[in-house]
């Protein structure tokens, strides 16, 4: 399973959302299942807009993910940061 999601802040939160994916990408590589977690920063004039694209052995894997503490205080820390709404994108293969 792989999931896309779509971070956007505000230009003054950019800094410390790119030190908050950092610490959560090092993190979640480390979740049972996890088969891939890369961070992209969007080029200028947006490089607040950040992709996390993850890839998971399968959606019980996922979910896990969900539940962990380093991703509940992630969301949680960046929630009134956010400029829009967080946007996760599941898919699979077909």
């Amino acid at each position: 399973m792989s999931v896309v999601t779509h971070v956007d802040v505000p230009p003054q939160s950019k800094n410390e959302t790119e030190v908050l994916l950092k610490r959560l990408a090092e993190e979640s590589r480390k979740d049972d299942g996890n088969v891939r977690y890369d961070v992209f920063q969007q080029t200028a004039p947006r490089t607040n807009h950040f992709t996390v694209l993850a890839v998971w052995k399968d959606r019980n894997a996922f979910d896990a993910h969900e539940t962990k503490q380093h991703t509940r205080q992630f969301r949680e820390v960046l929630a009134p940061m956010l400029g829009a709404p967080y946007d996760d994108r599941l898919y699979t293969a077909q």
